[in-house]
């Protein structure tokens, strides 16, 4: 999570897109979605993951970059720390799944 954080802040990025390396072959208009509704709906994040919308191999998350900042500032758990993401769903901030 760190490394998501500093660059972030570093760069200003706001949203945030991640796409992993083991999901490497988004279909980008799977990727214009996901930040579409991220940018209509109000949330702190969309994702494809936790409600499997499309085959493994095709995920990507959107969140702002002040759902990462809660994250980083107040993960505690090991898991939380290391996985970018997991704070945000285990504490259930603003969560949107793409259908």
């Amino acid at each position: 999570m760190d490394r998501h954080y500093q660059c972030a802040k570093k760069y200003s990025f706001d949203p945030i897109v991640r796409v992993t390396s083991d999901n490497p072959l988004v279909d980008p208009e799977i990727i214009d979605l996901a930040v579409e509704k991220y940018e209509k709906g109000g949330f702190d994040m969309v994702t494809t993951c936790n409600k499997r919308s499309f085959p493994y191999g095709i995920s990507v998350e959107v969140f702002s970059f002040d759902a990462l900042k809660k994250s980083w500032n107040n993960a505690v758990l090991y898991s939380e720390r290391e996985h970018v993401i997991l704070y945000i769903q285990n504490k259930k901030i603003i969560l949107k799944y793409i259908i």
